[in-house]
């Protein structure tokens, strides 16, 4: 039912033992996709408090839905459910608005619509793909492709960013973040991003591959009251 990769980590053993404690009884009570919308009940019951829902939304271990649905972000991890034995939550709007990332937790999709919407699902993720316009950057980068003007972008925020054009696994994680989003929505939302660096709040990604690892984090961050600093509007994320 649960991980020792996610409970025996700093940033979960850092947290209050009452956190901690909400967190095991959420991963109790979750149906077998990781939701539940039944969670201030619980909290009620075992004496939680909402600053212990608050760290453990803010350390990104739950997702908060508009619907008050929540979901263990890392469930896939924590969990194997036999396939017999498996029913799909009832809360398919919320489910829909995640992904899996490679490492097996939830996050959500961005605002937006996506290149590639990878429906969360523990046995086959559905793929619907859509195809990835060829933009106009092309062309300034000559015999390049739309995966090199993505990479171009980094100049914003890694003054090393030549290198990452002969890296392969930086430019696998590239192509991934271009299914993720066209290249329109990433040329917007590079410099706005390189403005919120400014602020030491914000998640650092300064890599095709941190960028795909962090962008959950980043999300959340451009949410938060944080963002607040950033002037630049298309700041959308």
């Amino acid at each position: 039912m649960f991980s020792k990769d996610i409970t025996g980590s700093d940033a979960f053993r850092e947290m209050p033992p009452s956190s901690q404690a909400l967190y095991f009884h959420l991963g109790m009570e979750a149906d077998d996709d990781g939701f539940l919308d039944n969670y201030k009940g619980l909290m009620r019951s075992m004496n939680a408090s909402g600053d212990d829902l608050k760290i453990l939304l803010t350390k990104r271990f739950l997702i908060l839905f508009p619907s008050k649905v929540v979901v263990v972000k890392h469930w896939l991890i924590n969990n194997t459910v036999r396939k017999d034995r498996y029913n799909e939550t009832k809360h398919l709007d919320e489910k829909r608005a995640l992904v899996v990332k490679e490492n097996g937790s939830y996050t959500e999709l961005s605002s937006g619509k996506p290149s590639v919407n990878q429906l969360a699902t523990k046995r086959q993720p559905r793929i619907e793909e859509n195809r990835i316009e060829k933009d106009s950057t092309d062309s300034a980068q000559g015999a390049g492709n739309t995966t090199n003007a993505f990479i171009s972008l980094f100049k914003e925020i890694n003054p090393s960013y030549g290198q990452l054009f002969k890296r392969p696994p930086q430019r696998a994680a590239a192509d991934r973040l271009l299914k993720l989003h066209d290249f329109d929505w990433w040329q917007k939302f590079i410099p706005a991003y390189a403005l919120a660096l400014e602020d030491r709040y914000c998640p650092r990604a300064t890599t095709p591959m941190k960028l795909e690892d962090k962008i959950g984090d980043i999300e959340h961050y451009g949410r938060s009251k944080k963002a607040d600093k950033i002037k630049n509007n298309d700041f959308i994320i």
